[in-house]
């Protein structure tokens, strides 16, 4: 009897429908293989709310990032789902009868700053050894690639899954401190792989 996998996934934005794929392709490859199932958890619920669900969920990424990192990192646990985000809105919303905008208006103004390279995954990975060295001292995550964290800032440096690029991102209180943040990685990527 072959083993079997159920593969959950929200088709709000592209990244969990394709992550979804990329197991499924796993899965039949797997020695021995998997019997993949996936499931668009948004299907099993009415059209209306798949609808309001997926419009807001990308206008609250696109338009609300600020807002989005806030709930994101207030329900940092094991689960990351995007619907919990959103209860969390609602929620908050209900107990405040704040609208979205109120509640925005009352969270601390961060820029995101994202830039990419051509890096090959080797590279990358000699690229994230050396960052995480010279940033010993500081608060270092390195789960997928490696975020380094500051009292009022953050940088995440990885490597890209499906193509040959590294992607530096990083968050503080303006572009100019993001932008620096970011120069402080590059850095070090330069100096590793003599780019």
């Amino acid at each position: 009897m072959s083993q079997r996998l159920l593969i959950l996934s929200v088709s709000a934005g592209a990244g969990h429908v394709r992550a979804a794929q990329a197991l499924e392709a796993a899965a039949k490859v797997a020695n021995p293989p998997l019997e993949a199932t996936h499931l668009d958890l948004l299907t099993l619920v009415p059209r209306e709310f798949r609808k309001l669900y997926g419009e807001q969920y990308i206008k609250l990424v696109d338009r609300l990032p600020q807002l989005w990192s806030y709930l994101y990192t207030k329900t940092d646990r094991p689960s990351r789902d995007s619907l919990v985000g959103m209860a969390y809105v609602l929620q908050l919303m209900a107990e405040t009868g704040k609208s979205v905008s109120q509640l925005v208006a009352e969270i601390p103004r961060y820029e995101i700053v994202k830039t990419k390279f051509e890096c090959r995954r080797e590279d990358a990975n000699r690229a994230v050894e050396a960052v995480k060295k010279a940033f010993a001292n500081e608060k270092v995550d390195t789960q997928d690639g490696i975020r380094i964290d500051w009292d009022r800032a953050w940088v995440h440096a990885r490597p890209s899954n499906t193509e040959p690029i590294m992607r530096i991102i990083a968050e503080a209180p303006d572009r100019a401190k993001a932008e620096a943040k970011i120069a402080q990685v590059q850095e070090v990527v330069r100096r590793v792989l003599g780019s």
